[in-house]
């Protein structure tokens, strides 16, 4: 018969509970070992481990090591509400783009992330560099729909959503992102700011 140890509710077998220890997972956090047990079930069939933990003050550092030996970190910040949020890839590239993509399908209030190439190279482009951020900052992309000189995304984050219409002009530039629709006011300011900045660039 397998030992079983239990986190917020949850059966753990006892050969991760040994993992646990070893990461040094402290007993008065359990949501933190719960977000562990989430992330262990989602990469190890992709053959991805998680070698270290960092515990840091709200937040964890997380150290990957892929299939082909290839290595990265990604920093889950969560806040004094025992709520995850914001990530930081280090590096930001294939393999963490990788490890997210598959951590947000179907994990919590997380979703999944949709597909979409744009034949505009420039809003190729612009989708790239936006996707980056929405990633980083653990927003999904719930759709995404081409218009006349206007692209509209649905974006999505605990609950939250915010569409915004993305317009352009006959010559490649972004005029105007505005929002449709939305529930919450940070969340609509935090997305603003995003295609802000990459305007700007």
């Amino acid at each position: 018969m397998v030992q079983v140890a239990s986190v917020a509710g949850r059966d753990i077998p006892a050969e991760l509970e040994t993992e646990l220890e070893r990461l040094g997972f402290r007993a008065d956090k359990p949501f933190l070992k719960e977000f562990w047990v989430d992330c262990y079930n989602k990469l190890s069939p992709h053959s991805i481990e998680i070698e270290r933990v960092e515990h840091q003050q709200f937040h964890e550092i997380y150290h990957f090591k892929g299939p082909k030996n290839n290595r990265a970190r990604i920093i889950f910040y969560y806040n004094g509400k025992q709520q995850f949020g914001k990530r930081k890839l280090l590096p930001n590239g294939e393999f963490t783009d990788s490890i997210v993509n598959i951590l947000t399908q179907n994990v919590g209030s997380s979703v999944a992330e949709v597909m979409h190439t744009f034949d505009k190279q420039f809003l190729q482009e612009f989708h790239t560099l936006f996707k980056s951020k929405l990633v980083e900052a653990a927003i999904g992309i719930t759709r995404i729909r081409e218009h006349a000189y206007s692209v509209e995304y649905v974006l999505q984050r605990e609950g939250n959503v915010v569409i915004f219409k993305i317009a352009y002009n006959g010559q490649g530039f972004i005029t105007t992102a505005m929002p449709q629709k939305y529930n919450c006011k940070a969340l609509h300011e935090e997305v603003q700011a995003y295609i802000t900045s990459i305007s700007a660039q």
